[in-house]
């Protein structure tokens, strides 16, 4: 496959669940609490591949790092929900 066909065909098959059924979910909380990282599965391990509903492939450890995070301008990083995906 070309460079970005991988990420396209795994949009595809997302079912881009419901928020509360993702695996992990971001959402910003404010200028003061910047990004925030709802863990929905606590089983699920940080070297797992998940896909956000946009597109980005991260491992859970990286999603998980975005907790608390925020641009120095105060507006919110990219948050998105994401699934697992093998």
């Amino acid at each position: 496959m070309s460079k970005g066909v991988g990420r396209r065909i795994a949009i595809l098959f997302a079912n881009h669940e419901e928020d509360n059924e993702c695996p992990l979910r971001t959402h910003w909380g404010g200028k003061e609490r910047g990004a925030v990282v709802d863990v929905n599965d606590p089983t699920i391990p940080d070297e797992a591949t998940v896909i956000s509903e946009y597109g980005d492939v991260l491992t859970v450890a990286q999603v998980k790092a975005r907790d608390g995070q925020h641009r120095a301008d105060g507006y919110p990083t990219e948050l998105f929900g994401y699934e697992q995906h093998p």
